[in-house]
């Protein structure tokens, strides 16, 4: 299932766990540009919804699965492992809300197309004439008079 989190006015975190990985997408968009960012992280099936804070410059991650309790901190388009205690206290917490999809999720793949139906072959050209001169193309011959 995956999550939204609105970090500033045009730029979006999601979340989603497939398996053992959380994936991050940060995405941004700004005066008709748009980029994406995103980090692929083991840390098993999640156990409850992940949490995030706004601390100082960056963002917090807080992910509760069967391997344990991780914490990812987000900054610029950085995503690092934080292994020291945190301090969720000194964050605002941000909310998430479920989404149906990821942004740029697979399309389904494009149906074949269908074959051209072979050319058929061009006809014979006519013999050429003009005035008392004859030509033709198979077999080359030309007759002047």
């Amino acid at each position: 299932m995956p999550y939204r989190c609105e970090l500033s006015p045009g730029q979006q975190l999601y979340l989603d766990n497939q398996g053992n990985q959380t994936i991050l997408i940060l995405a941004s968009s700004s005066a008709g540009q748009q980029q994406q960012s995103s980090s692929r992280l083991q840390t098993g099936p999640w156990q409850e919804v992940p949490q995030v804070a706004q601390v100082g410059g960056g963002v917090l991650i807080r992910c509760v699965s069967t391997q344990g309790v991780f914490t990812f901190r987000v900054q610029g388009s950085q995503v690092t492992t934080v292994r020291e205690g945190v301090d969720w206290a000194a964050g605002q917490s941000l909310g998430v809300q479920l989404v149906d999809q990821m942004p740029g999720a697979a399309m389904p793949p494009m149906a074949p197309m269908t074959p051209m139906p072979p050319m058929t072959p061009m006809p014979p050209m006519p013999p050429m004439q003009m005035g008392s001169m004859k030509m033709s193309a198979n077999p080359m011959e030309m007759r002047m008079g």
